[in-house]
């Protein structure tokens, strides 16, 4: 429910059903319900950066750093890049740079077939560059993210 809020940009009462989900969660310990309850946080920190609101966004996505910290081989990747966009947004270029090439390192390891967030990390980090005046690193980023681009859709 709080998904279909979220793609019908009610970002308010996608917020309401995520933290309910997540208080519903807090009591069980399973490795499955923990890894939902990281993606709960991930949703809910996706809302309250539509909302606005860094600090939440950021807290929330700390939260799910720490649960997905404990999960073996789960992949970050769209942590990761979610974090560098709150840090972009703040104009945290330098940041925004170490999260995006996580990101990538992370995808490149663990989902090399999922080329979508590749493009957009590698797209956002040529902006990144750009603002910090790294011209040629924004150059290959942006190459690469053109080469994904042309890869998806030939």
């Amino acid at each position: 429910m709080g998904n279909c809020y979220f793609r019908l940009e009610q970002y308010d009462r996608a917020v309401t059903i995520y933290k309910q989900l997540i208080r519903e969660y807090a009591a069980d310990g399973s490795a499955s319900d923990q890894r939902i309850k990281g993606r709960l946080y991930n949703n809910l920190g996706c809302c309250y950066g539509k909302l606005g609101y860094e600090k939440l966004s950021m807290n929330c996505y700390n939260e799910a750093l720490k649960i997905y910290g404990k999960s073996v081989g789960t992949d970050t990747s769209s942590l990761l890049y979610n974090i560098a966009n709150v840090y972009f947004n703040c104009q945290m270029f330098d940041v925004c740079e170490r999260y995006y090439e996580q990101a990538i390192l992370e995808r490149e390891a663990k989902n090399p077939h999922d080329k979508v967030l590749l493009f957009h990390a590698h797209s956002k980090l040529s902006l990144a560059q750009i603002e910090q005046r790294k011209c040629g690193e924004a150059l290959g980023n942006l190459h690469k993210a053109l080469k994904l681009a042309v890869g998806r859709s030939g």
